[in-house]
């Protein structure tokens, strides 16, 4: 007897056989599910703000498996990822993480020219938390300036900085020439007006809050 499938559960089987992380077809059933409610119901998180530097704030939902993030700004692409370790132990370049910025003098200025946002209720971090990519890490030799950020000789893409934002405030520049010390990473996104490394240099792992990858963006 044949047996047919919905387009839902055809999706489920190929995502199930092919899945990086093995999920479950059920699993990806609920995902799947998530996923087309939130087609209809987008809720914006994190301001790209117009000040020459964007930033990419990132939200939380809960699905049967744990959760996703999201992410509505122009740092990154737009869309939902998926959460795939909290409180990693390491990491390594060009993996996806959120982070909680270290409340700092400088932060805190960053905050009050809106290059952060504010905390959504309930969230422990003093700030929306921030999605970046990892540009470099412990061991690596990296140089930065204005030019931009080279790791290990190769110049990342779109890593130059702005000397004042779109107010006319002057942009402190990170300037860095040696090896990433253990427990450091350098955080970028690439795209000539994220405000990243380039800008508040390295930071500490401990600051990372998960791993995440792709689930449904666009842009």
């Amino acid at each position: 007897m044949t047996t047919h499938l919905s387009r839902k559960q055809q999706l489920a089987k190929k995502l199930a056989g092919g899945f990086k992380f093995k999920k479950q077809e059920n699993q990806i059933m609920n995902e799947i599910d998530l996923k087309e409610r939130l087609k209809k119901f987008r809720v914006g998180i994190g301001v790209c703000v117009g000040l020459a530097v964007a930033v990419c704030g990132v939200s939380y939902y809960f699905n049967s498996s744990g959760k996703f993030v999201s992410n509505f700004t122009e740092s990154m692409p737009k869309g939902y990822y998926s959460i795939v370790e909290r409180n990693p132990a390491s990491v390594t370049n060009e993996e996806i993480v959120t982070f909680c910025p270290d409340h700092t003098v400088y932060l805190s200025e960053a905050f009050t020219r809106r290059y952060l946002q504010p905390a959504e209720s309930g969230e422990t971090c003093w700030v929306t938390p921030l999605l970046k990519i990892v540009g470099a890490k412990a061991g690596d030799h990296v140089h930065a300036d204005e030019n931009g950020i080279v790791v290990n000789g190769v110049l990342l893409a779109h890593s130059g900085s702005q000397p004042k934002d779109g107010n006319g405030q002057e942009m402190k520049i990170w300037r860095f020439d040696g090896i990433v010390p253990e427990g450091k990473v350098v955080l970028v996104n690439p795209m000539d007006l994220s405000f990243d490394s380039r800008y508040f240099g390295l930071v500490d792992t401990k600051q990372i809050r998960e791993k995440v990858v792709p689930f449904w963006t666009w842009g």
